[in-house]
């Protein structure tokens, strides 16, 4: 009860629109899984007896993930159980191939979205924005070893990480065409991996590189 949390600080400032866009969250990702809306939070493993401080938030994030694949046209969309062998959290199809996705989420109070990347005429990254391509690339690096797993496993044909910060929208951050410039930037900086995604959602926006079509 004493550790600090952004989710916790914005349910104190506006409990009733946090709690209303959660409900909206639950109830969005209940319809897309066929689940009943009491059981899809513990459906990603959230353990109501789990204290840290960002892991309602994590869970929440894998929810936000789970409706953006349903808005993008996927189907057959599952959250996975969390295996020994550390498999992707999201299993989904498209035209017919299997996605593995993992997510990870931000902490609301990283600044990673929240700047000018792109600065002059030339297009050139700001300094702020080159050490938010480093890090997101650096967290992708470390999550994008579970959706190979399931590559093998599941048979994925593509696979990809969600980079989310503030799943429940409780501030704004970044318009939808700086996480598509920013997406683009990180993905090459990867060296543009075949049949993988990056994946960023800030609040309400959402970017993808390469788009899943």
């Amino acid at each position: 009860m004493e550790a600090d949390s952004s989710l916790r600080r914005a349910l104190k400032a506006d409990p009733a629109r946090i709690l209303k866009n959660i409900e909206v969250l639950l109830s969005s990702a209940s319809a897309v899984l066929g689940q009943p809306e009491e059981e899809v939070l513990s459906n990603t493993d959230f353990d109501y007896e789990n204290f840290d401080h960002d892991r309602l938030e994590s869970a929440l994030a894998e929810l936000r993930v789970v409706n953006l694949l349903d808005l993008e046209g996927f189907s057959k969309i599952k959250v996975v159980p969390k295996r020994k062998d550390k498999s992707a959290d999201i299993l989904a199809s498209l035209s017919g191939e299997i996605f593995a996705f993992e997510v990870k989420c931000v902490n609301g109070d990283n600044n990673l979205f929240a700047t000018d990347f792109f600065t002059g005429a030339d297009g050139k990254t700001s300094a702020a924005g080159k050490d938010a391509v480093v890090s997101l690339k650096n967290g992708y690096l470390k999550k994008i070893r579970q959706a190979r797993v399931s590559r093998k496993k599941e048979g994925a044909g593509q696979i990809g990480v969600f980079i989310v910060i503030n799943p429940v929208g409780f501030v704004h951050l970044t318009e939808v065409w700086e996480l598509v410039e920013l997406a683009g930037r990180v993905y090459e900086s990867l060296g543009c991996p075949a049949r993988e995604h990056v994946c960023l959602v800030s609040g309400a926006a959402a970017a993808f590189h390469p788009p899943f079509r």
